[in-house]
């Protein structure tokens, strides 16, 4: 194992906890929805032999606490750096992370030297047709109804599995993990509530100064796809890669070739 530092940086109303290992221009990684900083398992220590690898866990997730007041992942973000003293960073984002990032990256360009946007890409932004959004609909109904092995049996068909294929039993085993731990706070009644800027969506895209890597699993679901596709249009230094054999968590699929993908990518600028 390679030796890390972790610790928790201050935010309003809460702390959040980080993992810090090698030396280099700093990587953050932020993870998705409803697991937690250990999904870069197969990233942290391999990214760390070429760069400053730091992952933390969101509010909500993990060792960070959501808090009792109204938060926005975003500002957590800047805070994150500002209290590691980084000035500016290359961001690794997946899925609920990528969105994080890009708004980020949108809000704050002069902190983001390079984007990467795996399983996002804003795709909060892009329409779905009703095949697509009634699975969706049931996970999120699974949630607030309580039924959180049914929510599980979702998520894992929706985003481990993907489209057309089942996912490695470790890649699965790790994600229930995650969630089993996982409190979904969003949907409790004491949830404080969170703050998005107005401009976190792919409508102003063409605002992120930094150049961007869209990473899509083979298998993912088809709206992520159409989001990177739709970002290529509107950013002028962009890339895309698609992962062959893997869905929504590219990186726990293939790690190899998603991390040759990033440093790939890093490595151009």
């Amino acid at each position: 194992m390679k030796r890390s530092t972790t610790g928790f940086v201050d935010v309003p109303g809460s702390r959040l906890y980080y993992e810090v290992a090698g030396t280099g221009p700093p990587l953050i990684l932020v993870h998705g929805g409803g697991v937690d900083s250990r999904m870069w398992d197969d990233q942290f220590e391999t990214l760390a032999d070429h760069l400053q690898v730091i992952r933390y866990d969101l509010r909500g997730h993990g060792r960070s606490p959501v808090g009792a007041q109204e938060y926005s992942a975003i500002e957590d973000l800047n805070e994150l750096l500002a209290g590691l003293g980084i000035g500016s960073a290359y961001i690794l984002g997946q899925s609920l992370g990528g969105n994080i990032a890009m708004a980020f990256a949108i809000v704050h360009p002069e902190r983001v030297d390079a984007l990467i946007l795996a399983g996002s890409g804003g795709a909060p932004g892009i329409s779905m047709a009703d095949d697509e959004k009634r699975p969706i609909a049931a996970f999120f109904e699974a949630l607030q109804g309580g039924d959180r092995a049914r929510a599980i049996e979702l998520f894992l068909s929706l985003w481990v599995d993907g489209i057309d294929r089942r996912a490695a039993s470790h890649v699965r085993e790790r994600v229930v993990a995650m969630l089993n731990e996982h409190t979904w706070p969003q949907f409790s009644p004491d949830f404080p509530g969170e703050r998005w800027p107005e401009r976190a969506s792919l409508d102003h895209v063409a605002e992120i100064q930094a150049p961007v890597l869209f990473i899509v699993g083979e298998h993912d679901q088809r709206i992520f796809h159409r989001a990177a596709d739709m970002g290529l249009t509107r950013l002028d230094d962009a890339q895309k890669v698609v992962i062959q054999g893997a869905a929504h968590f590219a990186n726990m699929d293939q790690p190899e070739a998603f991390n040759q993908a990033v440093l790939g990518f890093l490595k151009q600028g």
